[in-house]
Order: C-alpha cells, then sequence, then structure tokens
C-alpha cells in the first residue's frame, strides 16, 4: 500500500512529527492506538508492530535504562523527557557529584569548619566575658540585697577606736561620732591602757 509506514517512515504528525517511526516512543504509540487518535497509516503500523511495542515498554519496566538520550544535546534531551514523560514534577533527590562539585564541596567544607572553629573560639571567649560580668552583678545584687535586709551600707573610711579603761570595752566610731560596734579589749590594748594611765598620773 502506498500509505503504508515502516520503521524508517516519518511520523506524520503530534509531538514526534518528522521522526522515523521506530524512534518514536512505544508508550506514546500504544497510547495512540488505545485513545484512538492515529490516522488509519499509523494506527495500521502500530497495530502490526503492537507486540513488540509492548515488549519495549515491559523491557524498560522490568529493567530501565541508567541514562536516557545521552547523546543527545541538553535542550534536545529535555525536550525528549517531557515529551516522554507521564508527568513532570519537581522533588528533592541526591545527584552524583561531578569532580569539580566534589572539589568544591570539599572546598566549602574546610572553610566552613574552620569558620566553625573560630566561632567555637569567640563562644569561649564570649562566655568567660560574660561569665565574669555575671559574677559581678551577682555579687553586687548581694550587697543590694544586704544593704535593705540589714539598713546599713558597706563603706570604708577612717574609723576610731576609742577605749573604756572602766569597763575594759572597746568602741568602734565613725567620723560623725557614731557607735559602730564595740568589743572587749585585747591583753595589749589592756596593757597600753594602763601604761598611758600611770603615764598621766
Amino acid at each position: 500500500m502506498e500509505n503504508q509506514l515502516n520503521d524508517q517512515s516519518l511520523m506524520p504528525f503530534g509531538k514526534y512529527k518528522g521522526r522515523q517511526m521506530q524512534d518514536v516512543p512505544a508508550e506514546y504509540l500504544i497510547w495512540l492506538y488505545e485513545e484512538n487518535k492515529c490516522t488509519p497509516p499509523v494506527k495500521d503500523y502500530i497495530k502490526d508492530n503492537l507486540e513488540v511495542l509492548h515488549k519495549e515498554v515491559a523491557s524498560k519496566t522490568t529493567k530501565m535504562e541508567k541514562q536516557l538520550f545521552a547523546n543527545e544535546a541538553t535542550e534536545e534531551r529535555r525536550r525528549y523527557l517531557e515529551d516522554s514523560a507521564y508527568k513532570v514534577a519537581k522533588e528533592d533527590y541526591f545527584q552524583q557529584l561531578s569532580p569539580e562539585e566534589r572539589i568544591e564541596s570539599q572546598e566549602q567544607l574546610t572553610k566552613l569548619q574552620s569558620d566553625i572553629l573560630q566561632t567555637e573560639q569567640e563562644k569561649a571567649e564570649m562566655n568567660k566575658e560574660l561569665g565574669e560580668r555575671l559574677k559581678k552583678l551577682k555579687t553586687r545584687n548581694r550587697f543590694l540585697v544586704h544593704e535593705l535586709k540589714t539598713n546599713t551600707r558597706e563603706v570604708l573610711e577612717d574609723v576610731f577606736y576609742l577605749a573604756d579603761d572602766e569597763s575594759r570595752m572597746m568602741g568602734i566610731y565613725n567620723a560623725k561620732g557614731e557607735l559602730i560596734r564595740q568589743r572587749p579589749m585585747t591583753a595589749d590594748e589592756l596593757q597600753k591602757s594602763i601604761f598611758q594611765l600611770k603615764k598621766a598620773q
């Protein structure tokens, strides 16, 4: 027949128009046949090769090729994949690194580990500084709590030790003449007091 197609005939329509029939994906031809979307010559070609087409699909199903259209240019390969795909979707997956990508990742890892080490050192120094600062704050806090509890404040200034020979007590006074505290005189203080008393007599 004049319109009968063979493997070298060109696909007359559709996505693969102009491509040899033997190069049109088997899945696509079967789909056209089952959906009755092909011209009579194409339908006859598919019908004559239907068993072969099903075997081709089955072989791809049981053992998928590791790479498709390897010899095609990037844009052409993508077009073939899109035309043959059941659907196209974005998904995460792990892709084998090229030698260049591996070197780049190694360089990034080296820099990252260096940054981590530096950051940990900075953190340690910062923690030490914050620890010292916190210690001072807590000390100040204790002082203020004590002030409020006792209604007194610790000061550093001249104080005056005045002895009471009669009671043998030592009084400590501030510059305002206020008694800060008192205690029994020590042996040395008693001896000195007696010596001063004799001298005065």
